[in-house]
């Protein structure tokens, strides 16, 4: 399983974005801001949380 994520301009500075693909096959990308690209340690949650597969989205470690 993988999830694209991209650092991006928003708000005035970097942010990590989730990359989803677009509605249809041709669309172009589509971009989700997440956390400031500084705040690795909420980003890394959130990513781990999203892949997950053992059913404990959301559980604490």
């Amino acid at each position: 399983m993988s999830q694209p994520l991209v650092l991006r301009v928003h708000q005035g500075g970097l942010w990590w974005h989730w990359q989803w693909s677009g509605t249809t096959r041709d669309a172009p990308s589509e971009y989700e801001p997440m956390v400031p690209a500084e705040d690795v340690d909420e980003a890394g949650r959130r990513i781990v949380n999203v892949l997950r597969t053992d059913g404990t989205a959301g559980a604490e470690q």
